[in-house]
């Protein structure tokens, strides 16, 4: 894989730095192998997940323990199964240090055969299962049977890999474990020692692996770096899969817009076959687990978060460090002051409780003014989108003072009975976010700036919402707009501290897309070749 060119530079990295200094060696490394194998971003494919205290860890395919260090953490008992030689090496010099943490440079027959785990990581290792389970007919489903025993009677089995039909490999992403274009699409029809899995397929293998009943989510944009975590019960909505070209390993085609594409699959109810990416939790009760993820972990510690949705309809918001309760709590301050100073308008404030490092507030019912609006773009309704654009201001303008900057498009939830534009013009408005809301007013066109730059961002393709459009309706001047840009860049300096954002990271480390002209060029020039006959079908 293209994360592995490097190792010799991982493994001088490991031994020469401790973990504090990763992020700044990453930034300044621009090399995509540092980032995968030691970014802490990759934590948030496992962090949410509730484990046992004290648990008997088993990750299998640990790699050069990306996700190992989150175990070693909370004193878990780990044995990490690697089958490259190097990078176990490197595992065992990262870790030098943690006397719970076993390594076993093989395949998981090396594994004592009474030995069983409270719970199995196998992050990106089924592709694999041929290194893993050698010697079988069915590597693939021999690998899942042999974790089957390996389990506790009461064990837990946490799966990712890509999916093999996953939105990005139509629209020109190479293949995760090949590095080619269209190879898993195709069935690996020439590469025969690595599979990904679609949905379909991935659930009967799992089935026949004695793992039925598993909860199914859908890391995005991919399970390596997600930044969201979809479930069955808590697919994507129009217009919220739009960081479609976060594929910093190899150079890539763009066919096509993705996330208008996305839109597409989301209304014909297809998303989970084109997800991206499949993650499977086995052994734990549905109630226990978050139906949605989100992460605000690029940000300094102090304000690093998690959001929550539960499956009874709670929403947390979770600080990620102990130096984020204080703003946990100020959330809950903000809720306070608020609820006063917007009573008797149309815009409520959702209640919420504080607890511990956590606030939770009840889900509100209804779509955000951003959904909706994304919906009339892709219907072409754009007297209703400036219909509620108009609304949206005069609301804004007419408070004396603002103290929250985040009263943006896709915090504020609208009522299931408003159903025509009209509707929404005369409803009372939801506000379910309150992160940044300050003791001193800001600007109220800063506020409605900050709104409409991130409303053109993710909502793209419509004139109605695009930011020259949308601040023409404010009248600002060139002054104001370069006034408000440097407010907006150092309120994300003091967000983000000294951390590097993994969509910064991406912007450093991309190696590009691939004009389609090439590609074009290649083809033309496949056809000048001769056909050579081979076993019976025709091959260039």
């Amino acid at each position: 894989m293209m994360q592995d060119l490097h190792l010799d530079l991982l493994q001088e990295t490991v031994r020469n730095n401790g973990e504090e200094k990763y992020e700044d060696i990453i930034w300044e490394s621009k090399d995509f192998g540092l980032f995968y194998h030691l970014s802490k971003a990759r934590r948030n494919l496992i962090d949410w997940i509730p484990f046992r205290r004290g648990a008997k860890i088993l990750e299998v395919g640990a790699e050069c323990g990306a996700l190992t260090g989150f175990f070693l953490g909370r004193d878990f008992e780990v044995t990490a199964v690697e089958a490259e030689q190097l990078k176990a090496e490197i595992l065992k010099e990262r870790f030098k240090d943690c006397e719970n943490l076993k390594v076993i440079n093989g395949s998981i027959k090396d594994l004592p055969a009474e030995e069983t785990f409270d719970c199995i990581i196998a992050a990106g290792s089924l592709p694999l299962a041929e290194q893993y389970a050698p010697y079988e007919n069915d590597p693939y489903e021999r690998f899942l049977k042999i974790l089957k025993t390996k389990q506790n009677e009461d064990g837990r089995l946490v799966l990712a890999l890509p999916n093999r039909l996953g939105m990005k490999y139509f629209s020109g992403a190479r293949e995760d474990y090949t590095g080619a274009p269209f190879t898993n699409i195709e069935g690996y029809y020439y590469h025969r020692d690595v599979r990904t899995f679609g949905r379909k397929e991935l659930a009967e293998l799992l089935d026949r692996a004695g793992f039925e009943g598993a909860s199914w989510y859908y890391p995005y944009p991919d399970w390596r770096f997600p930044t969201t975590i979809f479930s069955d019960d808590r697919l994507p909505g129009l217009g919220e899969l739009n960081r479609n070209l976060e594929s910093c390993d190899q150079e890539r085609y763009v066919f096509f817009d993705e996330t208008k594409a996305y839109d597409s699959i989301i209304q014909e109810g297809l998303f989970r076959d084109f997800a991206n990416s499949f993650l499977v939790v086995y052994g734990l009760e549905k109630t226990s687990l978050p139906v949605y993820i989100k992460y605000a972990s690029e940000r300094s510690p102090k304000y690093a978060l998690r959001t929550e949705q539960r499956w009874n309809g709670i929403v947390r918001k979770v600080a990620l460090y102990p130096e984020g309760v204080p703003h946990i709590r100020g959330i809950f301050d903000s809720f306070e002051r608020l609820s006063e100073y917007l009573k008797d308008t149309l815009i409520e404030v959702a209640p919420c409780r504080l607890m511990d490092n956590m606030i939770e507030q009840k889900l509100i019912p209804g779509k955000s003014l951003q959904q909706i609006m994304q919906r009339y773009a892709l219907e072409g309704k754009t007297e209703e989108i400036n219909m509620l654009v108009t609304e949206y201001l005069l609301r804004l303008e007419s408070f004396e003072k603002l103290h929250d900057i985040d009263l943006i498009f896709s915090n504020l939830i609208v009522p299931p009975e408003a159903k025509t534009a009209m509707d929404i013009k005369h409803a009372t408005w939801t506000l379910i976010d309150y992160e940044w809301t300050f003791e001193v007013a800001r600007s109220k066109r800063y506020v409605l700036y900050r709104s409409f730059l991130m409303a053109s961002s993710e909502i793209q393709g419509c004139d109605a919402l695009s930011l020259d459009t949308l601040l023409k309706r404010l009248d600002l001047k060139k002054d104001s707009v370069a006034t408000f840009e440097q407010l907006e860049s150092e309120f994300q300096k003091e967000v983000l501290g000294d951390m590097h954002p993994t969509r910064d990271m991406v912007r450093q480390i991309e190696p590009g897309i691939v004009p389609l002209e090439t590609l074009d060029k290649a083809y033309r020039a496949s056809l000048e070749k001769p056909v050579e006959k081979k076993k019976g079908f025709f091959r260039r």
